[in-house]
Formats: C-alpha cells, structure tokens, sequence
C-alpha cells in the first residue's frame, strides 16, 4: 500500500453507509481501501483504473502523468505512486521516454532493470583513473560508455570486436546446421550475405545484390544459349544435383563428353544446312518462276 502523499492520496474522501465508494472512471463501486483520489480536484480513480491510466498515458510516450479528473487540475503524479502502480515493463518504457526526452549522454538506463541511472554513480578506480563500470541495485554490472556488461580487462573497441567475431561464428555454425533436410541459410555467391529460405523451389535471389544462385548447390544462375542454364542435366552450366551428385568424377566425364560431342557434330551441322540449302534455294527460285508463267 502506498502511503498518502501531498497530491493523491490512497485513501477514499466520500464513503456511503457501507464503507463504500465510486470509482469515476468504471462506475463500479469498490471497497474503501481499494480507492484512490486526487487532493486537488477530489476526483476518486479505483487502483485497476489508475493502474491501465498510468499504462496508457506511457504507451502514448507522456513524461508526465497527471490527474485523469478535470483539466483544470493537472496534479502531477509523483514517481512513488507511478512505481507502485505500474509492472515493471510499463517503467522500463516511461524511463526510457524520460532519458530519450532529456537528450544527456551522461544519463541512461540499466539494462538490467532499466533504471535511471548517472554518469556520477560510475564506480570509480582506484588512484583516481577513470571508469565507465556501473554497478546497479538490482545486481548489474554494467559499462556506461558502450552499453554493454561489464568488461573488466578490454575496452570498449575490443570487447564490441570479440562480440562481432563471436557473433559471425555463431551465425555460421546456425548457417551450416540443418533442419528438414537442407542447411538453416545459404551464401550468396556474391556477396556473401546469408539467405534463409522459407519457402519454395532452389532458385534464390538475393536482397542485396539481386543474384540469382541456386539455394540447394550455393552456385550461381547462368544461362548461355544452346549450351544451356542451371536446370539442364548434361551442360556443365547445370546444378550438380541434377546428375549423380554423389558421383563427381562421372557428373564431369558426362557432361564433358556432350560438349566435346556437341562441339565435333557442329561442322557437320553447319555443312548439311549449307548442302541443304545450296539444293533446296535454287528449286524454291524455280518453282516461283514457273507459277508466275
């Protein structure tokens, strides 16, 4: 119970005959130490009430809250009343909005409890050398300069580089790692961005640099004519999956084998249709002489 302060007290002013009272909010009518009213104004607020008021008025980014009762009034609420009426996730919010709306590099809140917390409760050093450690009331020790736990021994540029290195492992091991068959992410080819497919067919485009690669074999989309794309099974353009993907060596012998096949029928191609034509363009010029007569 919040003792009664100058401004709100937790004590009801208008009782019936049954200890009883309203709450000018809900209407309900609610016991009299469950009542809370303004000493300005006498507007009476139920704790459910003055609880969701206080919730509301933070969510909407208010520094300060003051009386729901007649604008005239405007009784600020003091921070003991806010505290005791409030979860710890709707103080973390407002003292959040306090610290972004005083724009002080010297103020933040603790990461642990998001308390309010000064650049003059650093913990200093001993032979007057500087420190950044903050050690808070609910136990966290933290650095006040880069934001992060406290990292005895490294500064701030070390500790903020050994946590990209282990974070760039830690996403690697998670790319490499499987789930329902297939890898968590993939490479882009490219650019190196990792893709994660939700869902659908192999062919991937990646966000970044628009690549078009293949999710299932990591390589990139080419297309070239008659020596077809990624999805044909005998040009060496094709995905590995697409043939023997367990057999490398004869994958290669095959595919090599169809273009040195390909490349050798060529002139011979290439003769029949000069052949073919050289027979066929004289008897097409005949033929059209003859139906002109």
């Amino acid at each position: 119970m919040v003792e009664s302060e100058p401004g709100y007290h937790i004590s009801p002013f208008d009782l019936n005959e049954d200890g009883l009272t309203n709450c000018q909010i809900c209407f309900d009518v609610m016991a009299n130490n469950t009542v809370a009213y303004c000493s300005d104004c006498q507007y009476q607020i139920c704790f459910g009430c003055l609880s969701s008021h206080i919730e509301y008025r933070v969510m909407e980014n208010v520094i300060e809250i003051v009386c729901p009762g007649d604008e005239s009034c405007g009784k600020k609420f003091s921070d003991q009343l806010i505290a005791a009426f409030s979860t710890e996730h709707t103080m973390s919010i407002l003292n959040k909005n306090k610290v972004e709306a005083e724009q002080n590099p010297d103020v933040k809140t603790c990461p642990g409890c998001h308390k309010i917390q000064r650049k003059e409760n650093i913990v200093q050093k001993k032979k007057g050398k500087s420190s950044s450690r903050i050690e808070c009331t609910c136990g966290t020790i933290w650095c006040f300069s880069c934001y992060s736990p406290w990292h005895h021994g490294s500064s701030c540029e070390e500790y903020q580089k050994d946590i990209v290195q282990s974070g760039n492992k830690s996403l690697r091991y998670w790319a490499k790692s499987r789930t329902k068959g297939s890898n968590n992410a993939k490479k882009c080819p490219k650019c190196s961005f990792y893709i994660e497919r939700i869902s659908g067919c192999d062919h991937m485009t990646c966000n970044r640099c628009k690549t078009d690669f293949c999710y299932r074999c990591g390589g990139k989309h080419y297309s070239l004519g008659w020596l077809g794309n990624h999805y044909s099974r005998y040009s060496f353009l094709g995905c590995k999956y697409n043939l023997h993907p367990n057999k490398p060596v004869l994958r290669v012998a095959k595919r090599s084998g169809v273009i040195v096949g390909g490349t050798l029928l060529m002139p011979l191609a290439l003769t029949g249709l000069v052949l073919g034509a050289t027979l066929v363009l004289p008897s097409v010029v005949i033929y059209n002489k003859c139906k002109k007569r």
